[in-house]
């Protein structure tokens, strides 16, 4: 077994144990506890409302999947030079990257949702359900992974790709839409750490296929870039 695989199996373990502790010990007591911070400080909660949506996939499949079409439509017009026609078609595949980590990300978690059937915390307030219903396509039972976080970090894992520098502030844009959504009651705290896993892999395999193309030049910032520990180097 190679260096790779192991990593990725552990990684897979420690996960599998997260949620497994999560859906055991935390995710009920916690969302019960939220409920009750809601009822006594609703102003905490609403400020947390007013900042989840901006997880919503749209606000970043849409500018740049019709950016990445614009990109390329202009490139290849009759008049365009050369040096422009270069520049538009980096932009482009950048923008392409961006669009494939956040909508496939989207799309992975929206095919995993039905399949898991987790019941939404509002079913455990309401009627006390804390469960699994696999192949439920109702929204109720469509918990797990959470897709705002899912979004939220697909943006930040695809943008620490192309500026690392950044990857602290990125993350924290990241968590706190993870965060909203537990203290807004959306989602549990398994279902968050479920999007943010998503978001990485799908990010993870993304970046593979473009730099395998030599579509991406920037440093990838999720893992060592020191030579021969770089996944990516010469592949």
């Amino acid at each position: 077994m190679t260096a790779e695989r192991r990593a990725w199996l552990s990684a897979t373990l420690v996960f599998a144990v997260l949620e497994f502790s999560l859906i055991a010990f935390a995710d009920r007591p916690l969302s019960l506890w939220l409920r009750q911070v809601d009822a006594d400080h609703p102003a905490v909660i609403d400020a947390f409302r007013a900042y989840t949506d901006i997880g919503k996939g749209a606000w970043y499949a849409w500018p740049s999947g019709l950016g990445t079409l614009l990109c390329f439509a202009l490139c290849y017009a009759r008049q365009c030079p050369e040096r422009i026609r270069a520049s538009l078609i980096r932009l482009g595949r950048t923008l392409a990257f961006f669009f494939v980590c956040t909508a496939g990300a989207g799309l992975l978690t929206d095919a995993i949702k039905p399949l898991v059937g987790r019941a939404r915390p509002k079913l455990l307030a309401s009627d006390g359900v804390f469960g699994l219903d696999p192949w439920s396509f109702k929204a109720d039972w469509h918990s797990m992974p959470s897709g705002h976080s899912t979004t939220g970090f697909a943006v930040a894992f695809s943008l620490m790709v192309l500026f690392p520098r950044a990857r602290w502030p990125l993350l924290a844009f990241a968590g706190m839409i993870g965060l909203s959504r537990i203290m807004v009651n959306a989602h549990f705290l398994s279902d968050v750490v479920a999007g943010a896993a998503v978001g990485w892999i799908t990010t993870y395999a993304v970046t593979r296929f473009f730099r395998h193309r030599g579509w991406l030049s920037r440093p990838h910032a999720m893992v060592s870039a020191r030579d021969g520990d770089h996944p990516l180097n010469n592949r």
